[in-house]
């Protein structure tokens, strides 16, 4: 038996219409999707989801929705974490706050990549403020420098991350 405690959670895609609005509607479809294929859990709103091609509003009800579905199936089993990461600290924290309230599993983030941080201390302090918004879901930072520019040692973030970030609990590299 592994130490480590692994899930792994399919990234999805968010379902689009022709016209490049999302179709909310095929949510149910696609939560059914992973069910049938054997998932237990979803990573929503990540890169895989197009999220930085989305408003905070659609990504908002993206969570709304699936997590309609997983109360239709009451299926609490069922893991959602959701990818609240922006180029917006604010409007991040929002996002969690929101993941929070709707019953999220853990949320993620990637750092600002416009305003990048220029240091070690300047990530965790970025990534301090918005778990501080869902102070009751665990936190995990979204580790992808070849889209952010962001690339520090993940050990030294690892460790800074357990000291100052109570709801620190991994990261998606």
């Amino acid at each position: 038996m592994s130490r480590y405690n692994v899930q792994i959670l399919p990234a999805v895609f968010t379902p689009m219409s022709d016209d490049g609005s999302i179709h909310y509607s095929r949510v149910s479809a696609l939560y059914q999707h992973c069910i049938a294929s054997g998932f237990r859990g979803i990573f929503l709103n990540g890169t895989t989801g197009e999220c930085m091609s989305l408003d905070a509003g659609e990504r908002t009800k993206l969570v709304e929705a699936w997590m309609e579905c997983r109360r239709k199936q009451k299926d609490p089993d069922f893991k959602i974490f959701v990818h609240i990461g922006s180029a917006n600290l604010y409007e991040a924290a929002q996002m969690a706050e929101h993941a929070q309230a709707q019953g999220a599993n853990g949320i993620a983030m990637v750092p600002t990549f416009y305003f990048r941080p220029g240091t070690l201390a300047d990530l965790i302090e970025q990534c301090k403020y918005v778990a501080a918004a869902a102070p009751e879901v665990p936190f995990y930072y979204y580790n992808i420098p070849t889209l952010t520019g962001v690339n520090f040692p993940l050990i030294s973030f690892i460790e800074s991350a357990i000291r100052e970030i109570p709801t620190f609990s991994g990261l998606k590299n």
